[in-house]
């Protein structure tokens, strides 16, 4: 099955978060980043991290993602 490209991000920490929540949905998801598999992350910055999605679950992914997006930021500071 063929992977297609679901976005784009500045760093793996934060593509993480999002191969989890697709994952934790149904969709197969992996990060492709060329930092040398983490060691050397700020490589990232310049080629930057891929998030792949099975291309017959790229549309539910893009759905998933845009909620995703669109959901608030919590208000951490109320909690303390």
């Amino acid at each position: 099955m063929e992977w297609a490209e679901l976005t784009e991000i500045p760093h793996r920490v934060f593509a993480q978060p999002i191969v989890e929540l697709l994952r934790d949905n149904g969709i197969d998801a992996r990060v492709q980043a060329d930092d040398m598999g983490g060691l050397d992350p700020a490589l990232a910055f310049v080629t930057g991290v891929r998030v792949l999605v099975k291309r017959a679950q790229l549309p539910a992914a893009l759905l998933l993602l845009g909620q995703f997006e669109a959901s608030p930021e919590p208000d951490w500071e109320s909690k303390i």
